[in-house]
């Protein structure tokens, strides 16, 4: 649960205030608790500013895990899991409001 708290607080920090766009790189992490998806889904800053996240997974774990938060917590803010970065980023780009 530290590291949703972490990664949201860096975002306001980076992004501060204003709508973006993310791409969300999991890594080799396949550690998620329902504590933890339940603060990223519920987190006022990801909902206010965050017009789309793109999970960027690499393996089948994560993929697993992903697809759970996805389709069970239905997250606000538009989510679509990739396996590559490059897609990722190019479906991000046709999600502007």
């Amino acid at each position: 649960m530290k590291e949703i708290q972490d990664m949201i607080a860096y975002a306001k920090e980076v992004m501060g205030e204003k709508r973006h766009y993310c791409v969300v790189d999991f890594g080799s992490n396949v550690m998620s608790t329902t504590e933890a998806r339940a603060v990223y889904a519920a987190s006022d800053y990801i909902n206010t500013f965050r017009i789309a996240d793109a999970f960027l997974v690499k393996s089948l774990a994560l993929r697993i895990v992903a697809n759970f938060f996805i389709k069970v917590t239905q997250p606000r803010v538009k989510t679509r899991l990739f396996t590559d970065e490059t897609a990722a980023i190019q479906w991000l780009l046709l999600q502007k409001d």
